[in-house]
């Protein structure tokens, strides 16, 4: 008994039950049920292939570029230096800049104010004013919302008073309705 596996056979269905079924195994474009889109299966050489040696192969190749490096290579040196020192972490910023609470209007512009100053002085990068903008930013966007929903509610109940006097039924564009 030979250790070759043997083809794998096709078995289509009964063509009366596919009609428009091609040889490839597709019905009307797409793939009948059991029919992959790949017959053949993955090719030699594919992913698996790829790790052949997996840690055993890394670890001769780092040493290969540290062994580079160490002679004067700079180009095995960038490839090493990001694997091997660690990512610088900036300290946060909040506690290198004292901000005031943004629970105000007033606050979030003395707020902007100082990122202003800070940066200006150097005490602070221009990424952080930015990240630091942006959060001010948005406190003072939602300072905004909250007073234009409030003035939009106390229009409605303006219109709602307006519209029952005598008048507004008279002259409808008096009152904004038209």
């Amino acid at each position: 008994m030979s250790d070759d596996p043997q083809p794998r056979q096709r078995v289509y269905p009964d063509p009366g039950l596919f009609p428009a079924k091609t040889v490839s195994g597709r019905i009307n474009g797409r793939f009948a049920k059991g029919f992959s889109g790949n017959p053949s299966g993955p090719q030699p050489g594919g992913a698996a292939a790829r790790y052949v040696g997996g840690p055993m192969v890394i670890s001769k190749l780092v040493q290969v570029l540290r062994d580079a490096a160490l002679a004067g290579d700079k180009e095995a040196a960038k490839i090493l230096m990001p694997l091997l020192l660690p990512k610088a972490r900036a300290e946060p910023i909040a506690e290198r800049v004292d901000l005031p609470e943004l629970d105000t209007l007033e606050s979030c512009r003395a707020a902007l104010a100082t990122v202003a100053r800070e940066t200006a002085a150097a005490r602070m990068s221009p990424d952080d004013a930015t990240i630091l903008t942006n959060i001010i930013r948005a406190a003072i966007d939602g300072f905004y919302r909250s007073e234009v929903d409030a003035l939009k509610a106390e229009l409605a109940e303006l219109k709602e008073l307006v519209g029952d006097l005598p008048h507004a039924r008279r002259y409808p564009r008096a009152v904004g309705r038209a």
